[in-house]
């Protein structure tokens, strides 16, 4: 018995494995079993609101856990906000927060997210992610990207 697929049949099946793991990925661990790596707490608490309205205002968005990009990407964003934006970012000028997707269904609805990713006013910075393991790149194009909108 030989089995044979067309290159359409193999596109579905691709697709929804990429979709299951995409759904698994902003699924709190204790959905689908133990949690193996520890959660980090949130920077700030999310808010759809403000009191005051910040010129610019950073977002980053991740999954059940935090993985070493999101590590990288929280710690290298904070390092530029406090070292290019000091006076800014304790003014609330400049906010940043990292959110839990699965615990802020309503921003993922907002901002579309699809997967682990930083918004600047609304915007994906799409070079977040492709540069978490090169600080130095995600510096200069963070701390690009923040003057170019400011």
């Amino acid at each position: 018995m030989k089995l044979s697929i067309n290159k359409q049949t193999m596109l579905i099946l691709v697709l929804i494995v990429i979709s299951i793991i995409v759904i698994f990925s902003f699924l709190p661990k204790s959905d689908y079993g133990p949690e193996t790596t520890s959660a980090k707490p949130e920077t700030t608490s999310p808010t759809t609101e403000t009191t005051t309205s910040p010129k610019l205002e950073i977002i980053m968005f991740y999954g059940a856990t935090r993985c070493a990009s999101c590590n990288n990407v929280e710690q290298w964003t904070l390092e530029v906000l406090q070292e290019y934006y000091g006076e800014e970012f304790a003014q609330g000028l400049i906010t940043f927060q990292a959110v839990s997707a699965p615990k802020h269904p309503d921003l993922v609805i907002k901002y579309n997210v699809q997967a682990k990713a930083v918004y600047i006013n609304g915007e994906m910075f799409a070079e977040a992610f492709q540069y978490s393991d090169d600080r130095d790149t995600f510096v200069r194009l963070l701390h690009q990207k923040l003057e170019s909108m400011k």
